[in-house]
């Protein structure tokens, strides 16, 4: 559930949202390392008024079976596209403390109540 190369590991949307960069699901070929085998798709995750973490986890779940599908049939085809990924390329994530995982919850709020600022109509309190 993240941007490859750049996160790699685990809690890697967490991270993604505490860094303030763009979330989503990657779906690469597996190899000796952590999620450096061939990049093979990503898809961005969007934020929507109300989503908590757990909201937008869910959402990337279903994403990501569709995208292994989409894989499945690209391979039988021959179709399937591959992006190598650098050897040192990105960073390798661990599990999130809790108190960091609050500070990217919060980032879900702040970057929601920017969105809906950003779209209100003048004069709407």
């Amino acid at each position: 559930m993240g941007y490859l190369p750049t996160y790699r590991g685990y809690n890697v949307l967490e991270w993604s949202l505490f860094r303030g960069d763009q979330i989503g699901v990657s779906l690469d070929f597996i190899d000796t390392g952590v999620d450096t085998g061939d990049i093979v798709r990503f898809y961005p995750l969007a934020v929507e008024l109300g989503d908590t973490l757990a909201c937008v986890r869910a959402k990337a779940f279903p994403i990501d079976v569709d995208l292994m599908l989409d894989a499945i049939r690209g391979l039988e085809r021959g179709t399937l596209a591959r992006t190598p990924q650098a050897e040192g390329e990105g960073k390798q994530y661990f599990t999130m403390h809790p108190r960091l995982r609050a500070v990217a919850e919060k980032r879900i709020a702040l970057l929601l109540e920017s969105i809906s600022a950003a779209i209100k109509p003048k004069g709407v309190n």
